[in-house]
């Protein structure tokens, strides 16, 4: 395996077959494509008749009609993010599950913390500023115990980093985290020496490796800070519609 492991030993390929993938169709499918596409339909016309009206002041030469059909072109992409943002705040607004279009029923109380319920922390590195990385996740491992939700969660840097010094700090780091932190266990740290895929071929690669062991995945960026909170409710949300992504 190309890869090198802090604390290998408690990365093992799990036993078995991959758990087979479940195909899922959401509802209503048909009808919001047409929806959609009769939405942008009357936008764009509605956009193209008013501008070819004013480029036809004086006739439509070729470099008018060469300016309306870009019009077109660009006027149909923003009406496209117009309407998929109008139907998300519809969606939001009515708190109505974006797959299935129900409405949602906030989960109340602690996580489940079954044994099968559990949820992979990954942060991408390449190169990074190592202070400000692991003071951020510092900060997310200490939000996330002080909410009393630690239990369900365990916490991987994936680095990508090529230079050896870099790489020697993140090791380091991580190394003092998890004395600081008592994070045996809990906390690990991955660097891949080839670079393949870039971040996300590391996040691949770390999925079909380790990925059954956990029923969630919530991938951070090198900078990002996300409270204790959040991340639960987010497992919560999970958990409630195991069909979201």
């Amino acid at each position: 395996m190309d890869t090198f492991v802090v604390d290998r030993h408690d990365f093992v390929r799990p036993a078995g077959r991959p758990a087979p993938v479940r195909r899922f169709r959401p509802p209503f499918v048909r009808s919001r494509r047409l929806v959609l596409g009769a939405l942008l339909v009357a936008t764009v016309g509605a956009g193209a008749a008013a501008m070819f009206g004013i480029l036809d002041a004086n006739g439509l030469e070729p470099i008018e009609l060469a300016v309306g059909l870009l019009f077109v072109v660009n006027f149909a992409w923003i009406g496209v993010s117009f309407w998929t943002a109008a139907a998300g705040f519809l969606v939001c607004a009515l708190r109505l599950d974006p797959i299935g279009l129900r409405r949602l029923r906030r989960p109340r109380g602690p996580l489940h913390t079954v044994p099968r319920t559990r949820t992979a922390v990954l942060m991408p590195v390449y190169n990074e500023p190592t202070d400000r990385v692991f003071a951020g996740l510092e900060a997310i491992y200490r939000s996330v115990a002080d909410a009393g939700g630690l239990e369900p969660f365990e916490f991987f840097v994936l680095s990508d980093t090529t230079c050896d010094d870099v790489a020697a700090s993140e090791d380091a780091h991580v190394g003092d985290l998890r004395r600081r932190l008592a994070a045996e266990g809990r906390l690990f740290y991955r660097r891949r020496p080839r670079n393949i895929g870039r971040k996300a071929g590391n996040i691949a690669d770390f999925c079909r490796t380790w990925g059954r062991r956990y029923d969630h995945v919530v991938v951070l960026d090198a900078d990002s800070v996300m409270s204790g909170e959040t991340l639960l409710e987010m497992v919560r949300m999970m958990e409630a519609n195991p069909g979201r992504g």
